[in-house]
């Protein structure tokens, strides 16, 4: 599973064939949302064609949609070949002899882990929802206060609805265990996800619901839901250069920093 929105095409429509090239999509997401602000969704615009009073190289409207094909076929193959293309446009942005411009702050990235970490909040299932408290907890360095609002049947299994905070650090879940202790993972219901009015930066603190779906789980067979969070890693660049053939020093901060 991934994070609506950044998930590419066939990890909902082909899961059991999905390989790294999902993860090529994810990054052209990433590189969309950071020159415009915006997530990529429906029929999007070249990023260039977003940015407002700052000129970016047309060049890079290449990278990103070529990151972003519907079809993996279509897409950048290695990750390699993504860099190799920034790496081209960027080592002729610059003429020659004329100094590296430095940043005056370094630059940050942050990326989903793609695993689920535990925490420490649950819910037992005693058929009422009403009795379903809101449970607070400190994960990723930031507070988390979680709520259930619905749990019920529904047409191929289960639909859960709960509520939370968007978080700079990392992305929440919920789990249903059945009455043998098996844990189910979730489908996110389509068209349901994060909020997309706004860059994420924008949106920060505010609550946001999201339904999701446990196909073939029976309501009667539920004992208790576990809230799990993805962590966000983030990437700080130092000193980049733009010329090639010279070093870029790279430094990964701890998830949960920011």
């Amino acid at each position: 599973m991934g994070t609506p929105h950044y998930m590419a095409p066939e990890q909902v429509e082909h899961p059991l064939a999905v390989d790294h090239r999902a993860d090529i999509y994810s990054l052209g997401v990433v590189f969309y949302e950071m020159l415009t602000g915006e997530l990529p969704l429906g029929k999007f615009p070249p990023p260039s064609s977003r940015m407002r009073g700052i000129q970016v190289d047309v060049r890079l409207d290449d990278v990103v949609l070529h990151a972003l094909e519907k079809e993996p076929e279509r897409r950048y193959q290695q990750a390699s070949q993504v860099k190799t293309d920034v790496e081209r446009i960027t080592a002729g942005a610059l003429a020659p002899g004329q100094p590296i411009p430095q940043a005056a702050e370094p630059v940050r990235l942050g990326v989903l882990a793609g695993t689920w970490e535990d925490t420490d909040a649950a819910w037992v299932w005693t058929g009422d929802v009403r009795k379903l408290k809101p449970k607070s907890i400190r994960q990723a360095n930031e507070d988390w206060e979680v709520g259930i609002q619905d749990v019920e049947p529904a047409a191929a299994g289960l639909s859960v609805t709960f509520n939370y905070p968007l978080r700079w650090n990392g992305t929440p879940r919920v789990v249903a265990v059945d009455a043998v202790g098996k844990v189910h993972e979730p489908l996110w219901s389509a068209g349901e996800g994060y909020p997309v009015a706004a860059g994420r930066g924008e949106m920060v603190g505010v609550r946001v619901s999201s339904r999701l779906m446990f196909p073939g789980v029976d309501a009667a067979e539920l004992k208790e839901l576990r809230l799990q969070i993805e962590p966000c890693l983030w990437t700080e660049f130092r000193d980049v250069s733009l010329q090639p053939e010279q070093q870029t020093q790279v430094e990964v901060v701890d998830a949960g920093s920011k």
